[in-house]
Parts: C-alpha cells; sequence; structure tokens
C-alpha cells in the first residue's frame, strides 16, 4: 500500500517481488514532473528531475489494484489516477 509519494515505493516494490497479492495506491500521481506541472505550470516543471514514474511502473503489476482518489484533492487530482 502507497499514499501519494509513497505509491511509487509500492509499486516498485510490488513490480519486483512475486509474492504480492494486491497493490492498493491512495491519491496516485502519473509522474512527479507531471504533479509539479499542475502546480507550478509547465515551464517550472522541467526543473524537477522526473524519477518518480508511475505510469512506468504500473504496466509491470500483474495483480489486482484498488486506487482510491479524492474528486476533491489538489495535490494529485483525481484524473491523474
Amino acid at each position: 500500500m502507497g499514499r501519494s509519494i509513497g505509491c511509487w515505493v509500492a509499486l516498485s516494490l510490488a513490480s519486483s517481488h512475486k509474492r504480492v497479492c494486491s497493490v492498493i495506491l491512495v491519491s496516485p500521481f502519473t509522474t512527479i514532473r507531471n504533479l509539479v506541472e499542475g502546480m507550478v505550470g509547465k515551464l517550472l516543471s522541467y526543473l524537477i528531475k522526473d524519477r518518480f514514474k508511475n505510469t512506468e511502473l504500473i504496466s509491470n503489476i500483474k495483480v489486482p489494484c484498488l486506487i482510491i482518489a479524492g474528486l476533491r484533492d489538489k495535490l494529485a487530482p483525481s484524473k491523474m489516477s
């Protein structure tokens, strides 16, 4: 289970370990750069190194995944889920 930036940790572990039954993600985001872009704009977002690429990791997940996102979440919009 991971929440916000912890979703990257949860996805990393789940994609590299075989004995995972399921994954729960709370307020996930696509990439850290996309998250910052939504807050400060596209130009400034390129100053952020794009390390937390959840979109790449989620493709490796072969178990059920529950995604919980809030419609009024200001930090990680539900459209990123």
